[in-house]
């Protein structure tokens, strides 16, 4: 048997009674910085970082800027293959927009395509 459990992080978390919720908020937090994450989660939660998780907050802060760049990245391809789609872009200019070679930009095009019905 399986269950999903969703957790809705964001500012509204960081006021929630339940630790959980609070620690997960802060440590996957983008908009609070590193050492303010430690002292948050060493006096609030009583976690000591500097024995048991030294560099994991570090690590984790790191995780959540790289899932916002992908996200960004993803978002900038999007309209790439929009521009492509309409004619108002060649391959070759969105091969000059893109950090995606040729080749990977070829194939993620042609999933977009798929995906969203267009030829």
């Amino acid at each position: 048997m399986q269950s999903v459990i969703f957790i809705c992080l964001g500012k509204a978390a960081r006021q929630t009674e339940n630790e959980l919720i609070g620690m997960l908020d802060t440590l996957l937090a983008s908009d609070i910085d590193v050492r303010t994450k430690e002292i948050t989660l060493s006096e609030k939660y009583k976690l000591n970082l500097r024995e048991t998780y030294e560099g994991t907050v570090d690590f984790m802060c790191n995780l959540s800027q790289g899932i916002l760049e992908r996200g960004r990245q993803e978002g900038e391809n999007n309209l790439l293959f929009m521009l492509v789609n309409e004619n108002t872009y060649t391959l070759s200019q969105a091969y000059e927009k893109t950090s995606l070679s040729p080749e990977e930009f070829d194939e993620a095009y042609a999933k977009w395509c798929e995906d969203n019905n267009k030829h």
